[in-house]
């Protein structure tokens, strides 16, 4: 999977997309829904965190939750006890460090180039689920108890994740939505919620609840210091507007605005929307993004136009004389 994730030389990628959709329908499962089955834990000895004795000192790889990936290195000794329930300590007079100690650079030098390339892998496979996360919901996937359990809140390195995100637990008696908490999993009001063992577990959206549960879990994330891995409670949602609902299938609300060209492709195929561009001979550098939502249907078409179009050059002033604006420069302006 990380393996995907970092591969940039597309004719490389579009072999491992064989291999890989070729294993899925040996398996018989979607290939998102494979991608999202086989995540390795990459070795890591805890949720979230890798640990390992090297020579005298104990190494911690573990990601915050900004997404940075740390490793702290703390010196430790043997312990004197006969049958220790480990036999190391960490030594009082030892505090933690990021920096590689020098004690360690000459003899274990493989060992620094291992725990660095993990380091490495782990900021890169936190990413790459991140965004496979948020992806959950477009198709409206839901699991059983158990499987979910397996699959995402015990799962070392997805654990990490979805421990932060708030989940809807639907089952034959209701339906409640809750966040994991060391004491257990609690609703907006922080009361205990009780799984049930036959609910379907589906990630949880700001539209499934009213406006007051929403502000709950956001006063709730904000009053006890937790972040998420992406947007969910403080996701924004935009509610349909008369004009909308009079055209039908075409909105204006983000016509005439300036996008960097860029950012806006680099955002799209983050979040894997499929582009097409036209050249001038085709009428005027148009460019579109569209994206098909499976569980609705419709497919979503976003339009823009080259703002050089409009007379405008990429900060969406006068284009300045003699510069010839390359593609990769040039914004972008949502068409009308």
């Amino acid at each position: 999977m990380t393996l995907r994730a970092v591969t940039k030389y597309k004719p490389a990628l579009a072999s491992i997309n064989r291999i890989f959709d070729r294993v899925a329908k040996e398996r018989h499962l979607d290939p998102e829904e494979l991608a999202r089955v086989v995540v390795p834990d990459l070795g890591l000895t805890d949720l979230g965190v890798h640990r390992r004795i090297v020579g005298d000192y104990e190494v911690s790889i573990e990601p915050e939750w900004t997404g940075k990936v740390v490793t702290w290195w703390r010196r430790v000794v043997k312990s004197k006890k006969r049958v220790p329930k480990t036999p190391w300590r960490f030594s009082e007079s030892s505090e933690p460090t990021r920096t590689v100690p020098a004690a360690l650079k000459a003899n274990f030098k493989e060992d620094i180039r291992d725990i660095k390339a993990l380091a490495k892998e782990l900021t890169v496979a936190l990413g790459d689920q991140t965004q496979r996360l948020e992806q959950l919901y477009l198709p409206g996937q839901a699991w059983g108890l158990a499987d979910w359990r397996r699959r995402y809140a015990d799962h070392r390195l997805l654990g990490f994740l979805a421990r932060r995100l708030i989940w809807r637990f639907e089952a034959p008696g209701g339906s409640v939505n809750a966040l994991y908490t060391p004491d257990g999993y609690v609703d907006s009001a922080g009361r205990p919620v009780a799984l049930d063992e036959t609910a379907e577990v589906s990630l949880w959206h700001p539209i499934f609840s009213d406006a007051d549960e929403v502000s709950a879990w956001r006063r709730r994330l904000i009053e006890n210091g937790r972040s998420q891995p992406f947007k969910q409670a403080h996701r924004e949602v935009d509610l349909v507007a008369d004009a909308e609902r009079a055209t039908g299938d075409l909105s204006l609300r983000f016509a005439d605005q300036i996008l960097k060209r860029p950012r806006f492709q680099a955002f799209a195929a983050e979040h894997q929307w499929q582009q097409s561009s036209e050249g001038v001979r085709d009428g005027g550098r148009k460019h579109a993004v569209t994206k098909t939502v499976p569980r609705l249907g419709p497919t979503v078409r976003f339009e823009t136009r080259s703002a050089r179009a409009y007379g405008l050059g990429p900060s969406g002033l006068a284009e300045p004389p003699k510069r010839r604006l390359e593609p990769n420069e040039e914004s972008v302006i949502p068409e009308a």
